[in-house]
């Protein structure tokens, strides 16, 4: 008995021991942080550690100075003192937070290529012990050194955020584009220039072009034995200029006394010069083979580079040795590259990875490989340069070597594993008949006729159709075999890319790869401007791991019920992805539509979508519910550019597909608007075939157009009788009301340079006239306007550096001032083409003009995503406008995809509901 109750004993002590240590192991709750310091304007995330974020219920003890959402987001609005307060069931912990209103020195900068200013922080007294961090948006436009000084790299603009502990201060960097006016070419001996003039200034600027590196002396060196008769020489050939020319290390002719004569070869570098010791190398006579060592001066020089060969076979390293001050840079061209226009295949920073001036360093190891020159990333056989760039970006100093073929064989991919959607690179060294195919792991490669085997997904050759041997190429730019269409987006699973030889199934070698399921892990919260207000006015923060980052280029969003994506509607505007944290301005005046309970936030690489998603649940009540009665609706198109004499068939496709879909959706139209580039060459028959389209199409409304650039084209006065009879109408200008609304149609009244609108004095006289007039009945209800052409920088494609402002000097400020007077206008232009996502879209009412819109086109659009001068974008976009009593809605709207454009769905105040 004494036995069982020791065992009972001894099981009970243990069961108590194992429940302490449960309870003991239970994650501690607390706040992440407990005293946080911001400057008005940023944003940062608490958190409760140990808790589930949906428990926490969050309270700031002054919302006009900190704001805190439901995921614990703090918003500094205004400097003062606030305490955030997190609950968790019965348990409360505070975080006090410190607002501050500290500035840059400059809201903004202009600055030209080339120019440099100095950023200053008015760091309040709690950061004065702190250091202070300065980080580009982008380096390619404004690079910012670590003591805040900002050099203009390229045109365009780029945000320099200075970051003091969790807070920020950010300004704007503007580079406005350039015009090369005149070009002295460099020789040989003399450098020379450039004179480039800024587009919005006129300021001129000479940027050297110098000698002695892309276009200077080059030699090429030829070793000339001596014969029995002739001494021999080396001789030296500058490649760009065969005039320039030198010889030396004669050798008699044999017979002749040689004994103290030697031609040395180009030596073999047996012990490297560093910063602290000199190196030698050591040189052979080509006569008689005697060997003579050189000392090489240890690196002194401020600056100075070399590598440790001047021939290599292609797949060796490259080693380099470059002596400069910090921030120094180091750059991988080809020879014929011209090092101010292109990137460096490789570069670094001498300071990167711990990287010592005056040491040996393998570029492909340390160096940052630039994703548009990952071709050239193999360094196939040719000459190459390495240019040591001094701190303020100048050439110091450069080297070149050659990589010679390989007698190997060469054949490998950039990766071995890949997400779905990445491009795939592979290189291999062969004749132009060798190719390389791209198969399922499981499939016998072969001829199709032959039973059992398969043909390749994509293929591409060696060395043919652009692709040099040993270069990388991505081999879905190359060919794709309509019988594998199951294939062509290579979804998730196991490849491999294969060799033959001689355009026959014969393999050389095989690579196996994997691409695996496109998941990548992604969190997004969103703060609401006015919850209440149904506009989508707020910003979405999205944080994304680092693989993301690695392998996407955009964010993609788009609204969502319960059951997913609302169909109605295309994704929001893309965003690129900056980092790991990303901040999105959702675009002011569009809507949260009515049935929207979520946003689902993607990552993309090319056209692949992520596999999974980030989400944001809408708050309760934030949907824009439309209310009152409509009073008018009409539709608002642009250059359509119909063609019908050989030119493109853009026009021709989306000009019915756009007239159906309103027919279908929009019955109850009081008209639809073109605004301008009708006729693309401005003849009669394309009019003609516009009128027929219209008429082929049932359930239409009236059409009104209005005339553009591309109407006058023919460069006659035929011209505006073609525009006039089909716009039936007797002047370019005219009127209509229609539904006791007033639409007005304005227009150049000649043809200028081909893109302009000239509008005279009479045309603008009438039009101030319309305006009073309208104003007097009622100075409150809008009033339609139509100009194919923008008013410089006030729309998408009129921005500075975009180039598509196109009413002239002559009459802008004249319009400028008439529209000022009148802020119940709303104008339509066209003529850009720029596409309804893109940054200004719509210019928002001011005191010096009225609310503006572009159209984007009904044929095709223009995107400058990625080049601010804007990129052909296959599309069709449109407006559907909606007038109620105390507003304008205005619907964007894709005829391609019969969806509306949620970034380009716009409310707009009437002016007396402001």
């Amino acid at each position: 008995m004494k036995k069982v109750k020791t065992f009972l004993l001894v099981f009970m002590l243990c069961a108590f021991t194992i429940c302490t240590a449960t309870v003991n192991a239970a994650p501690k709750q607390k706040l992440s942080k407990t005293n946080v310091t911001l400057c008005a304007g940023n944003t940062y995330r608490l958190k409760v550690k140990g808790t589930k974020p949906t428990k926490v219920k969050w309270k700031s003890s002054k919302k006009k100075v900190v704001k805190v959402s439901k995921k614990g987001v703090l918003t500094a609005k205004k400097a003062g003192k606030a305490v955030i307060t997190a609950k968790v069931g019965s348990k409360t912990y505070k975080c006090r937070v410190k607002v501050y209103s500290a500035k840059l020195n400059l809201s903004y900068v202009h600055l030209h290529l080339g120019e440099s200013t100095q950023l200053l922080f008015n760091t309040p007294p709690t950061f004065q012990n702190q250091v202070v961090k300065y980080k580009t948006s982008n380096s390619n436009i404004a690079e910012v050194s670590p003591q805040g000084i900002v050099t203009a790299k390229g045109t365009g603009d780029a945000t320099i955020t200075v970051y003091v502990k969790e807070a920020s201060v950010k300004t704007t960097i503007h580079v406005p584009k350039e015009t090369l006016l005149d070009t002295k070419e460099a020789t040989c001996s003399q450098e020379g220039t450039h004179i480039y003039q800024c587009s919005e200034c006129g300021k001129k600027r000479s940027e050297i072009i110098p000698k002695n590196i892309i276009n200077g002396h080059d030699y090429i060196k030829t070793i000339i034995k001596p014969t029995s008769k002739k001494a021999g020489y080396t001789e030296y050939v500058c490649k760009h200029n065969s005039s320039h020319m030198y010889r030396d290390s004669y050798v008699p002719a044999a017979g002749e006394d040689t004994e103290h004569i030697h031609l040395w070869d180009d030596g073999i570098l047996i012990k490297k010069p560093t910063a602290t010791e000199d190196g030698e190398k050591q040189y052979t006579c080509l006569i008689c083979g005697q060997k003579e060592t050189q000392v090489i001066d240890k690196i002194t020089s401020n600056y100075s580079i070399l590598t440790n060969k001047k021939v290599y076979t292609f797949g060796e390293n490259i080693s380099i040795c470059a002596a400069g001050a910090k921030n120094s840079r180091i750059g991988l061209y080809k020879i014929e590259d011209n090092a101010s226009k292109v990137q460096p295949i490789y570069q670094y920073y001498i300071t990167d990875q711990d990287i010592i001036s005056g040491e040996y360093y393998e570029i492909q190891k340390v160096g940052k490989l630039h994703p548009s020159r990952i071709p050239a990333s193999s360094l196939p056989a040719g000459d190459y340069k390495v240019i040591l760039y001094s701190d303020d970006d100048s050439i110091a100093d450069y080297t070149v070597f050659t990589v010679e073929p390989s007698q190997e064989l060469v054949f490998k991919s950039n990766k071995s594993t890949y997400k779905e959607g990445e491009d795939i690179y592979v290189t291999a060294t062969g004749t132009d008949s060798d190719w390389v195919g791209l198969y399922t792991d499981t499939d016998v490669p072969g001829d199709p006729e032959q039973p059992g085997t398969a043909q390749s997904i994509y293929y591409g050759y060696v060395a043919k159709n652009g692709v040099t041997s040993g270069e990388y190429f991505e081999i879905k730019s190359q060919y794709f075999n309509i019988d594998r269409i199951d294939y062509q987006s290579l979804p998730a699973g196991k490849y491999k890319l294969i060799l033959f030889k001689d355009d026959s199934y014969e393999i050389i070698k095989e690579l196996p790869i994997t691409i695996e399921p496109f998941q990548v892990e992604i969190s997004a919260s969103y703060d609401l401007d006015n919850p209440s207000s149904g506009l989508a006015d707020g910003t979405v923060s999205v944080s994304l791991s680092q693989d993301a980052v690695e392998s996407a280029e955009n964010i993609v969003m788009y609204w969502a019920d319960d059951q997913g994506i609302l169909t109605d509607y295309v994704a929001l505007a893309k965003q690129k992805i900056k980092g790991t944290e990303n901040q999105i301005k959702m675009v002011k005046n569009t809507i949260i539509p009515e049935k929207a309970t979520r946003l689902l936030v993607y990552v993309q690489h090319g056209n692949k979508l992520s596999d999974n998603y980030g989400e944001v649940i809408l708050p309760e009540n934030c949907n824009y519910k439309p209310q009152g009665n409509l009073l008018a609706d009409f539709q608002v198109l642009s250059d359509i550019h119909i063609n019908v004499n050989g030119g493109s068939a853009d026009g021709l496709n989306h000009f019915p597909m756009a007239l159906k879909d309103i027919s279908s959706t929009f019955p109850e139209s009081n008209g639809i608007f073109i605004n301008g580039d009708i006729a693309d060459s401005g003849h009669e028959n394309e009019y003609a075939k516009m009128e027929q389209i219209v008429q082929s199409i049932n359930h239409l409304p009236n059409v009104y157009l209005a005339i553009g650039n591309h109407d006058y084209n023919q460069g006659t006065d035929n011209a505006q009788s073609y525009f006039k009879k089909y716009a039936k109408t007797d002047s370019i200008y005219y009127d209509k009301v229609i539904n006791n609304y007033h639409y007005i149609m304005l227009g150049s009244e000649q043809q200028g340079d081909g893109l302009r609108a000239f509008l005279s004095d009479a045309q603008l006289n009438w039009l101030d006239q319309k305006l009073s007039a309208d104003t007097l009945k009622d100075p409150t209800k809008p009033v339609f306007v139509f100009l194919h052409q923008s008013l410089d920088n006030t729309v998408a494609g009129s921005l500075p550096g975009q180039g598509w402002s196109g009413v002239d000097s002559s009459c802008s400020v004249k319009l400028r001032n008439i529209l000022k007077k009148y802020p119940q206008v709303v104008l339509f232009n066209g003529h850009s083409h720029w596409e309804m996502d893109s940054e200004q879209n719509m210019y928002e009412r001011t005191a010096e003009l009225p609310t503006i819109f572009n159209t984007a086109s009904v044929a095709y659009l223009w995107t400058s995503y990625d080049v601010t001068e804007g990129v052909y974008l296959e599309g069709s976009q449109g407006y559907d406008v909606r007038v109620y009593s105390d507003r304008i809605e205005v619907w964007g709207r894709d005829f391609v995809n019969n969806k509306y454009i949620p970034s380009a769905v716009y409310v707009v105040k009437n002016i007396n509901a402001q």
